[in-house]
């Protein structure tokens, strides 16, 4: 007997969270309100309270604890929870395992929940259950060789001409994929990745930076894919090299941003604190800084653990950085690429539609999709699955040519109809994901596209598994 996850009534009491400012792990979050209507309230500690595993290494966030005691709030006061009652929830995509129970009442004082004052408190335990931490294990061949796949891939990116990277960093002269690497069987292919990003010009940096911050005021949570990825490294032995990865990742961008990458790190720190006094545009990069150095973890993270992880935790966590660093509106890889349904649906409208009508779409979009306003949605074509193939595969050369030379006039290329392209083919297939306003926008800026809208509120078959 679990929470349910669809309540979707608006609480009327607090949770209150607190956060140990020691640092050691004893945050805990409890409700205020609900003894107003004769409740006892509720507290939950973001650590296990028993069970073998002390959960060092996880916890749950605030964010976890507000939706576990509002949805037992919702429980209690419908008359369907009791002391005694027991649950299991899984997390981190079912590598982790959480046993609830609800104790009998305590004085709120026992357990710091000062802001409840005299009223009596549920207190919650839990248990934690995870695979043990297994010793080093290599990839299985088909994952080994899919990432040498990757990697040579990214080596092609990365190109034959020396550059500067920081200490250690460098591309291996001869791959090796062994368990006992520096940052696990995957190595070659984190310091791939990384290697696109010492290289990236200045605007693919502004990019990085721009839609890490987006991904970060929209609440985006990334950090999942690192918290998934850790559990999923537990049972082969790659929790070492993964927590490693993270302490190097963080020292490596400082490296790059005092040597190679100095002029470029400067313009964005001016780029970001322009107009700010010296103390507080301190400040403001500083959290700027930090949210990219957590992105850049993550996404190498995710790379050191990919054969383990589903797609959409690779693209949640790799999504972000890989859309600054790939053309706009192209699939990173064939993770992010649109099914076959979604495919033939995009294929048959452009090819039903007159090369003007596409282009006077995608021009029109164009000015919504990069507004603030169209974050939510950029967001979603870098971290799912449903980019659009290549225009020039989409069209043929002839309407490519033609396309470019009406883009031309306007002052755009082809990558805007790429984009147009993309953010068609994640409305098919994310269509119950979007908000109406966006879709509604979308439909607005192609009214010269027949069909269009008739193809976006008609359901597609589902994709097959």
């Amino acid at each position: 007997m679990g929470p349910e996850v669809d309540d979707d009534r608006e609480p009327w009491w607090l949770v209150t969270s607190v956060f140990d400012p020691d640092g050691t792990g004893s945050d805990f979050a409890y409700t205020e309100g609900l003894a107003a209507v004769g409740e006892p309230e509720l507290h939950l500690w973001a650590r296990p309270t028993r069970g073998d595993d002390p959960g060092l290494d996880w916890k749950l966030s605030p964010r976890d604890c507000c939706l576990i005691l509002n949805q037992l709030a919702w429980r209690l006061l419908d008359g369907r929870l009791s002391v005694g009652d027991s649950w299991t929830e899984e997390y981190d995509e079912g590598f982790v395992t959480a046993h609830f129970s609800i104790g009998a009442p305590v004085d709120a004082a026992s357990v710091d929940a000062f802001g409840a004052g005299d009223a009596p408190v549920l207190p919650i335990s839990w248990s934690l259950r995870r695979p043990p931490v297994g010793p080093p294990r290599s990839m299985d061949p088909a994952a080994r060789a899919a990432a040498e796949s990757t990697y040579a891939q990214d080596v092609l990116m990365v190109g034959s001409e020396p550059r500067p990277v920081p200490p250690g960093w460098e591309l291996p002269r001869k791959p090796r994929w062994d368990c006992d690497e520096r940052f696990g069987p995957r190595t070659p292919s984190v310091l791939g990745k990384a290697a696109r990003l010492w290289i990236a010009t200045p605007v693919q940096w502004r990019d990085v930076v721009d839609y890490v911050v987006t991904a970060a005021n929209q609440r985006l949570p990334i950090s999942y894919a690192r918290a998934v990825a850790l559990s999923a490294a537990r049972e082969v032995g790659r929790v070492t090299a993964l927590e490693r990865l993270i302490l190097e990742v963080g020292a490596a961008v400082d490296e790059f941003s005092r040597e190679s990458g100095s002029e470029i790190w400067g313009s964005l720190r001016d780029q970001y604190c322009h107009g700010l006094e010296e103390a507080e545009a301190g400040h403001a990069w500083s959290e700027v800084s930090t949210e990219v150095k957590d992105a850049l973890a993550t996404f190498l993270v995710v790379e050191a653990a990919a054969d383990l992880l589903p797609d959409r935790v690779v693209r949640l966590g790799q999504g972000v950085v890989l859309a600054a660093l790939t053309p706009a509106g192209l699939a990173p890889d064939t993770r992010w690429q649109c099914g076959p349904v979604v495919d033939r649906a995009v294929s048959e409208l452009v090819a039903d539609t007159r090369v003007s009508a596409l282009v006077e779409a995608a021009a029109a979009w164009d000015e919504i999709y990069w507004r603030e306003g169209g974050a939510g949605f950029a967001i979603l074509t870098w971290t799912s699955a449903g980019c659009s193939r290549p225009i020039f595969v989409v069209l043929d050369a002839d309407r490519c040519d033609a396309a470019s030379d009406l883009l031309r006039a306007r002052g755009l290329g082809l990558g805007t109809l790429q984009v147009w392209l993309t953010s068609l083919a994640t409305v098919l297939a994310e269509r119950v994901s979007i908000d109406q306003s966006v879709v509604d926008e979308f439909l607005r800026a192609g009214r010269a596209v027949p069909g269009l809208k008739e193809l976006v509120n008609t359901p597609l078959p589902p994709e097959a598994a």
